[in-house]
């Protein structure tokens, strides 16, 4: 799957993780200008011939972008492995961590109290300042916001990330902690990035791509009609 825009992740093995260790798998590359996975792999659950897992020993950090078609590798080994797991986000992204509906703000207030004060921060986002040229349009607000939802299958993540290419990284870079500001779901890793239709679509799967546009349609007629049925496997089949 793909994670929302805006973001950058690090990883810190606790544990040496090796090979099909159950660490993080990704595809180089395809953090930029790509449709979801689920309508370019003939099957997800299946290695990609260009794979790369995050591997290393106890103690190392590994940066990534999780806007890179990436998910978890098997284990096929006889140990469990800890690693320590980071996100960050542009403060124009959003003004909540991922995690606050899942931990009472009691709680959160609590930890921080028993961490030195500079890294107390790390507990909240404080809501960035808006710009008036970074303003969108409601049909961009829609593009840009919560880009998770390009882990889902429905047709709407493929047009989602569709637009996002060919119209949000072109809206104006403000500043950063550099001293600008940037628009929302961005990073500066895609800044300068071009779009190039022929390059998203070469990555669809035809077969994949019309087996979940006929699930989803008829998901949605049964829908309509109120047909009362068992639910169609994820991915088409």
């Amino acid at each position: 799957h793909k994670d929302e825009h805006g973001s950058v992740s690090i990883t810190m093995p606790l544990d040496d993780i090796g090979w099909r260790s159950g660490s993080t798998c990704l595809v180089p590359g395809t953090h930029r200008n790509t449709p979801p996975p689920v309508f370019c792999m003939s099957n997800i659950m299946l290695d990609h011939k260009r794979e790369a897992q995050l591997t290393g020993a106890a103690g190392d950090v590994i940066f990534f972008t999780p806007e890179a078609w990436h998910g978890r590798a098997e284990n096929s080994t006889d140990t469990s492995t800890c690693r320590l797991f980071f996100n960050f986000y542009s403060r124009s992204s959003r003004d909540s961590t991922r995690w606050s509906p899942c931990i009472p703000a009691e709680q959160v207030a609590h930890a921080a109290e028993v961490i030195p004060f500079p890294y107390r921060h790390m507990f909240r986002i404080d809501p960035a300042p808006r710009s008036e040229n970074l303003q969108q349009s409601k049909f961009m607000a829609w593009v840009t916001h919560n880009g998770s939802s390009s882990s889902s299958s429905a047709l709407s993540a493929l047009l989602r990330e569709y637009f996002y290419w060919k119209g949000a990284v072109k809206a104006p870079i403000g500043t950063d902690a550099r001293g600008t500001d940037l628009p929302s779901y961005r990073t500066t890793i895609t800044e300068s990035e071009r779009f190039s239709v022929f390059y998203y679509i070469r990555h669809l799967d035809p077969v994949r791509t019309i087996k979940n546009t006929v699930r989803l349609s008829l998901e949605y007629w049964m829908s309509v009609c109120r047909l009362r049925a068992k639910p169609l496997e994820k991915g088409g089949e």
